[in-house]
């Protein structure tokens, strides 16, 4: 018996859409499938969830994509979809929901009340959809989806207004990310074209834009340090290009004295709290030692990206740490040299105003033979908590023994897992 239902999340991974997240829920339908889809929504949408997530899903896009990857290869968007979905404060209840495999096919699961799909594409906004028949089946909206039932909003206006404001996921990306349950349909582009409009209002770089990327060449490119007069004109013109210059410290293989400058200077200069250093440690371009460095750009930053970076240790991270009193979050995913800690990591004073044991919700979930536990603090999609440091601790385990407080304690100090999902 049931009102069985699926949800899926999917994202554009190596050029093409993949599905890295599935679930079931054995009662869900009508109504009740429109608010869980704005309610996931608007937790997809907080920034601090949307920083998570997206760093999960560019972890698989810069290693080896899904190919042997974990039951839940995404374990931070699993723990927000299971936890937005399963516990419900308005009606003050638990619900179920269970991990599905994430390369299952729709027509493989046990439905009779239709599927819902977000798109997740980093660097993009959110889509979604639900669809009903298989095979080749229509994206449809709330109301095509009620349309199967009474077809009625009563109780649902609020969600289906918010749902209004985001993009349907097109029949086609359906297509490409499950070929065999859309045979029929053509499939879309993997990679969307530029906008045009964007293209003629970009236009071509100016003279200035240029000059000041071919200095940028010469001084990454020199030996030792380079004179002020020469160095100065370069830092002052940072501000005004940050894109150009980000562009340019990335082309090489790794930053000297020159580049370094000018790298404090761009993160100096962005109005952004949230700096993600990844896309430098990620390809060696900077080192774990060069980042100790950069802390006194980093004074203002409230979130702090170190994901992909092999050989960043929990000494450097911790001295970083140490010197950015603003620091709230630190998404640390897929760093192989972070091992626990072996003291308290102090990123705010979390720690001294709040009791971590009892801020954390414990479940499990049963899914082909591997028990799941996740410890995560559910976030309030319009107020995240002020002073969480991270929100995060997963890995697969068995049933017994359970996480100790002192993993627990730890895995809410510092996400750091690999993109297998076991820490």
């Amino acid at each position: 018996m049931g009102q069985r239902h699926q949800l899926f999340v999917i994202a554009r991974i190596h050029g093409r859409y993949r599905c890295v997240a599935a679930f079931h829920s054995q009662w869900l339908y009508g109504g009740q499938t429109i608010t869980a889809a704005a309610r996931l929504l608007r937790a997809f949408e907080n920034p601090f969830n949307a920083r998570n997530i997206a760093a999960e899903i560019l972890t698989l896009e810069h290693n080896r994509g899904l190919e042997g990857a974990a039951e839940a290869p995404c374990p931070y968007l699993t723990s927000i979809v299971l936890n937005v979905f399963r516990v419900d404060f308005d009606e003050g209840v638990t619900k179920t929901m269970y991990i599905l495999p994430y390369g299952i096919l729709p027509s493989n699961c046990d439905n009779n009340d239709g599927y819902t799909v977000f798109d997740l594409t980093p660097n993009e906004v959110p889509r979604y959809c639900f669809f009903y028949d298989l095979p080749d089946g229509i994206p449809l909206g709330p109301a095509q989806y009620m349309s199967y039932y009474d077809g009625g909003f009563k109780g649902i206006e609020a969600d289906v207004e918010y749902l209004s404001k985001f993009a349907s996921v097109p029949q086609g990306v359906l297509s490409v990310t499950w070929p065999a349950d859309f045979p029929n349909t053509p499939s879309a582009t993997d990679t969307p074209a530029e906008s045009s409009s964007k293209s003629q209002s970009e236009g071509p770089p100016s003279l200035a834009t240029l000059s000041l990327k071919a200095a940028l060449r010469d001084l990454l490119a020199s030996d030792g340090p380079t004179a002020h007069d020469v160095l100065d004109p370069i830092l002052t013109s940072v501000a005004q290009n940050l894109e150009a210059v980000k562009h340019e410290l990335l082309q090489g293989t790794s930053l000297n004295s020159n580049g370094l400058a000018v790298l404090k200077v761009l993160l100096a200069s962005s109005a952004d709290v949230a700096v993600d250093l990844s896309p430098w440690l990620r390809t060696g371009v900077l080192t774990p030692e060069q980042l100790e460095s950069l802390s006194e750009a980093l004074v203002n930053a409230t979130t702090l990206n170190v994901t992909n970076s092999p050989t960043l240790t929990i000494d450097v991270l911790q001295s970083v740490i140490n010197k950015m009193p603003n620091l709230q979050h630190v998404i640390a995913f897929d760093c192989p040299a972070l091992e626990m800690p072996t003291v308290p990591l102090a990123l705010s004073s979390y720690l001294e105003t709040k009791d971590l044991t009892a801020s954390l919700a414990y479940s499990s979930v049963f899914s082909n033979g591997t028990h799941y536990t996740d410890c995560v603090r559910y976030v309030d999609p319009a107020s995240p908590p002020a002073g969480l440091t991270v929100l995060i601790y997963t890995r697969s385990l068995s049933m017994i023994p359970r996480p100790t407080d002192k993993e627990i304690q730890y895995g809410v100090e510092l996400s750091a897992f690999s993109a297998t999902g076991r820490s």
